[in-house]
């Protein structure tokens, strides 16, 4: 976190919205290669959630004290960042000022009342509909329960290579 502080004041850039957990290991990811083809990855991370003091420092920091904020994209990778309170609050705040939200979510989607768009993927979507296989009827069922839940929400569903389901609930 220091180091990223510093290489950021290098360049003249903020670091108004960065907020450094002391004691938190940064991330490590190892890839074994072979011949231009990765063959396995080792990774090195606490997915411990974030400490209420530093979630409450990420919620009132201000990285937008040098101009509004057009959006904000809220990716959850589940490594204990975006704890249920702390994403609440956020969107909370950013939803008062008028920020549009859009979220890549992991788990339960009642913390993401707010957000002006949802992006999960498909195994995201299956799981959070009990369903074994993608498909449009899925997809419906998905986004109408996200609608139930959320309110009036975009929904993206990314399907890899087969695309994407869009949903706006006309």
């Amino acid at each position: 976190g220091q180091q990223v502080r510093e290489l950021l004041s290098l360049q003249g850039v903020s670091t108004a919205g960065v907020v450094v957990e002391n004691g938190r290991p940064t991330a490590r990811k190892t890839r074994v290669v072979s011949r231009g083809s990765q063959m396995i990855r080792f990774d090195r991370e606490t997915t411990v959630p974030i400490a209420d003091e530093i979630s409450g420092a990420l919620v009132e920091c201000n990285p937008g004290s040098e101009g509004p904020l057009d959006g904000a994209i809220l990716a959850d990778y589940g490594k204990g960042l975006f704890t249920p309170s702390f994403t609440r609050a956020l969107i909370r705040r950013l939803v008062k000022e008028k920020v549009p939200v859009a979220v890549d979510p992991k788990g339960e989607l009642s913390i993401y009342r707010g957000a002006s768009l949802l992006k999960p993927n498909g195994f995201e979507a299956l799981d959070l509909v009990g369903a074994d296989k993608f498909g449009d009827p899925v997809a419906d069922r998905f986004c109408l329960r996200a609608q139930r839940v959320l309110g009036d929400i975009q929904i993206v569903v990314t399907e890899g290579a087969d695309g994407m389901a869009v949903f706006d609930g006309t």
